[in-house]
């Protein structure tokens, strides 16, 4: 009787928790399972090996074949390699994109399927709040919900002043190469858990350009994330930003699970996200988990230019509709480029976000992206200052 009440225990948790997608496919050793699913753009012209139930955390290789006189050109989220290595987040659809030309720099891609809107007879929830939060809900785990910023954290040294970029397009570029204890222009490239909290590592105010990987380590050791006993070394956390509510512990920096999950992991992930151009500025956008497209735009998924400077062919929309999009619940994450020391680069070309996770090593965890593809984790040097984007729980 005993083991059954566990049983019970444990199921009514995973659905209090949101664990409803996934679930508990053999009672007796109670494991988490996940549905991955592999298709196609289209049935005639190739096939994906690989799906099925799989204990969340595992590791799955999915792999798409092309049929005869057709070929595979990537998979919709960007990745090019036919086989790929996927960890278990969570229920997931990854699509394989096959063209009758080798060389198709455009393949069919599967269109935004926009979800009923949450409020019948009023618009879609978006835009954001007076804290500078957004209205629209996006999906971090099976279980939480957060809001994203308005904007990019800035800082400026000669006030001690944190504050949200105005725009969710705004991005400094190469005014970082001024950054300093006294400088009195903005900055918004950060080396990692430079809160200005001192947490026992060497490097640990917004200024610094120390470009060795120990001096970024709080408390003196790798392994320890801007998290728990050194949550005041994440800048969102530690700071009160001006127009983000003004008091410190109301923002916070995702962790890599949660960046994971958000672009790979959520239902319907992989049509959420694309490669665009707001006005003038490269980046990425990020649509919230219900999303309606406003009349007479457009939206399509993934990144699919040539090269990783060529955004030619991603989502154009101009600053007006761009505002339609904002207003639907769309973020957008500019190509803020990062600075290593004092010299900025690839600003316009490349994202690099951080998240509140530690690397092996060295390395601490971000999302980086370009016009050619997203990677949802990847190692980034500690000493080098990119992009942070704020979320509220």
């Amino acid at each position: 009787m005993k083991t059954i009440r566990n049983i019970m225990l444990l199921l009514s948790a995973l659905f209090f928790f949101g664990l409803t997608s996934c679930g508990v496919d053999d009672l007796r050793d109670l494991k988490v399972n996940c549905t991955i699913v592999g298709v196609a753009n289209h049935d005639e012209m190739g096939y994906v090996t690989g799906g099925g139930r799989y204990v969340i955390g595992s590791q799955v290789e999915l792999s798409a074949w092309a049929n005869t006189g057709y070929y595979f050109i990537r998979w919709s989220d960007g990745h090019r390699s036919a086989t790929r290595t996927i960890t278990v987040g969570g229920d997931a659809t990854y699509v394989a994109l096959f063209s009758n030309q080798a060389d198709d720099p455009n393949p069919d891609m599967p269109s935004v399927d926009p979800e009923p809107n949450p409020n019948p007879g009023e618009p879609s929830v978006g835009g954001f709040r007076e804290d500078g939060a957004s209205n629209a809900l996006f999906s971090v785990s099976a279980s939480k919900q957060v809001r994203f910023s308005r904007g990019n954290l800035q800082f400026q040294a000669s006030t001690a002043t944190w504050r949200f970029a105005e725009n969710q397009y705004d991005a400094l570029g190469s005014a970082n190469a001024a950054i300093s204890a006294t400088n009195s222009e903005w900055v918004d490239l950060f080396g990692w858990g430079t809160s200005g909290w001192n947490s026992g590592a060497t490097a640990y105010e917004p200024w610094s350009v120390s470009t060795l990987f120990a001096h970024y380590y709080p408390g003196g050791a790798f392994t320890n994330p801007l998290a728990g006993p050194y949550a005041e070394a994440d800048w969102a956390w530690h700071n009160a930003i001006s127009n983000g509510g003004n008091q410190p512990h109301l923002w916070r920096t995702l962790t890599a699970a949660e960046w994971q999950y958000l672009l790979r992991g959520r239902a319907n992930a992989y049509a959420k996200l694309g490669a665009a151009t707001v006005g003038t500025v490269n980046g990425m956008v990020i649509l919230p988990d219900h999303f309606t497209l406003p009349a007479g735009l457009a939206f399509q998924p993934g990144f699919y230019g040539r090269e990783s400077y060529d955004y030619s062919r991603a989502n154009a929309y101009t600053l007006d509709q761009w505002a339609q999009m904002e207003a639907a619940g769309a973020i957008f994450l500019p190509a803020a480029g990062e600075r290593k020391g004092t010299v900025v680069r690839d600003f316009g070309v490349d994202g690099n976000y951080w998240s509140a996770t530690n690397g092996d090593n060295d390395d601490a965890r971000s999302i980086s992206f370009d016009g050619e593809e997203v990677e949802s984790m990847d190692d980034e040097d500690r000493y080098a200052g990119i992009a942070v984007r704020p979320v509220m729980d």
